[in-house]
């Protein structure tokens, strides 16, 4: 028996495992990130969900929330108590889409998808009502600099999207 030859032979094996093995595990770590960014999309539309969903439980919330969202709505409007309890909602909101902008940066949400809630947070937060609230989470640095600018940049993309839809007409 040739030892030199039963050694490379093993050499040959021993490649070979190494190289399944990579194999392996290049297609494992793809089907791994393919399943954070499902898990990530659906933690997003589900934060969501749940936030519209309680506001459905509580019929005075709901009321104070649809009359907050109209464009003429005034800080007037409501008592210091609903304010409060708006701006408490407005911070989770944020909480929550600063969260899926943390998500988008770093790969697990897709452009397309963060750009429809980067648009829906510039014109949340642009609303007479909400605007004070969304300088307050500024200023006591609740929100990041980086999502705050993403945010207010938004106003471009939403206004070379009204022009294609106008112009589409």
């Amino acid at each position: 028996m040739n030892w030199d030859a039963i050694g490379a032979v093993g050499e040959i094996v021993g490649a070979g495992a190494v190289v399944a093995s990579l194999l392996y595990l290049s297609i494992q770590t793809k089907a791994s990130a393919k399943a954070m960014r499902i898990n990530a999309i659906y933690d997003a539309e589900t934060a969501f969900a749940s936030v519209n969903y309680n506001q459905s439980l509580d019929p005075r919330f709901a009321d104070i929330a649809s009359k907050a969202f109209q464009p003429d709505a005034r800080s007037e409007d409501f008592t210091a108590t609903e304010l409060n309890q708006l701006h408490f909602a407005v911070r989770g909101c944020l909480q929550h889409m600063q969260a899926q902008w943390s998500l988008w940066r770093e790969g697990y949400l897709s452009a397309e998808f963060w750009e429809r809630r980067r648009r829906w947070t510039y014109e949340f937060v642009s609303l007479p009502v909400i605007k004070p609230m969304w300088d307050a989470e500024v200023g006591q640095f609740l929100i990041s600099p980086e999502f705050m600018s993403d945010i207010e940049t938004a106003s471009d993309a939403t206004e070379r999207a009204s022009l294609k839809i106008g112009g589409a007409s």
